[in-house]
This record gives C-alpha cells, sequence and structure tokens, in this order.
C-alpha cells in the first residue's frame, strides 16, 4: 500500500500541494529557530572551572573565530578570561546575533559541518527535510557539506 504525504488541513488543489511542497532556498522564517539552535550547538564547548567543576557551556572561540575570518563576518572578541556560565552565555548570545545579520546563513552550517567534528549533519539534515529547504546534506571536497 503506497501511503499518501501528509498535508496540512485546507491543503487539496493541485496548485495549494504544489506551493506547499516546493522547496524553499535560504532558511525561511519557519526554519530560523532550529537552525540558529543547531548554529548555537555546534559552537559550543563544555569548559569545567578551575576547581574541575562544570560543565559550563562556552563558545568555541577558536571555531567561531576561524569561521568568521573564512566567511568575511565581522565578529566582536568573544575570548574569555575565566570560565562562568554568565560569561559562556553572553559569548553565545553575542555570536548568534552577530552571525544572523550574516547575508548567506547557510554558509555557516556549512563551515560548521566542513570543519567541527561534533556538528550534528543528521540533526541539521532533518530540519532542512521538515522546513523543506532546498539544500541537503551531502560530502564536498570529501568532507561533510
Amino acid at each position: 500500500m503506497i501511503e499518501e504525504a501528509w498535508r496540512p488541513l485546507g491543503i487539496d488543489t493541485e496548485e495549494q500541494i504544489a506551493e506547499y511542497d516546493a522547496l524553499h532556498d535560504g532558511v525561511p522564517k519557519w526554519m530560523a529557530s532550529s537552525f540558529w539552535v543547531w548554529v548555537r550547538d555546534a559552537l559550543t564547548v563544555r569548559r569545567r572551572y578551575r576547581d574541575g567543576s562544570g560543565p559550563v557551556p562556552m563558545l568555541n572561540t577558536d571555531l567561531a573565530e576561524r569561521m568568521c575570518q573564512t566567511l568575511k563576518i565581522p565578529i566582536p572578541d568573544l575570548r574569555a578570561s575565566g570560565v562562568s556560565g554568565q560569561v559562556g552565555e553572553r559569548q553565545l548570545l553575542t555570536a548568534i546575533t552577530t552571525l544572523q545579520k550574516h547575508a548567506a546563513p547557510l554558509q555557516i552550517a556549512d563551515y560548521l559541518l566542513a570543519h567541527d567534528s561534533h556538528a550534528s549533519a543528521e540533526d541539521l539534515g532533518a530540519v532542512l527535510v521538515r522546513s523543506k529547504s532546498a539544500y541537503e546534506i551531502g560530502v564536498r571536497a570529501g568532507r561533510p557539506a
């Protein structure tokens, strides 16, 4: 038995179905929240306090700086002299707010997939599929992309 694709109530005509099923470029509004959560997770590292307690979520500043230099995204200095939940939250918030201004946000995901071992291709792939993105996870130049 072939199962018909589920579509929201009221999407019945061929024209409505074609519009609903159309693939979308970039990061459409309905994908933005999940996309930026994925980016934040990919840029987060867990650091420990000097006494060994923790872990505390902090920005992977080395990765963020390399990515921004490569993608030509101006970003403020987000290096921290110590580990704290408050500092980490401020770093991550500033980084994401800055990255959200980039004209081509999928370049950010592409860079993180290719250069960060803990960026989940599977999680991003699911976001792209659910959001009807024109893009999908694959391999380019021998790296996830």
